[in-house]
């Protein structure tokens, strides 16, 4: 049985629309307006590849481009996000 026009129809607009529906995933992710990691977030000095075996590193976060302010900025408004959705 051949596929008639009407079906051939159907496919090819149903292969546009799933097409279109997925168009809006592939835009390129933004920082985050309300808390911009541009924010907080400098350059640090690249120290190679890292997979922690015995300890994680530990380091100040001025020592990797972090501003400290905003670190603890971030993390005032993290704990009242919390204590206001916590019983």
């Amino acid at each position: 049985m051949k596929p008639t026009k009407t079906i051939k129809l159907m496919i090819l607009l149903l292969t546009a629309m799933l097409l279109l529906l997925h168009l809006p995933g592939c835009e390129e992710y933004d920082d985050d307006p309300v808390f911009p990691a541009s924010d907080f977030i400098a350059t640090g000095d690249y120290q190679g590849a890292y997979w922690p075996t015995e300890a994680w590193r530990t380091c100040e976060p001025k020592e990797v481009g972090m501003d400290p302010k905003k670190l603890k900025e971030l993390n005032a408004e993290i704990r009242l996000l919390l204590e206001m959705h916590i019983d």
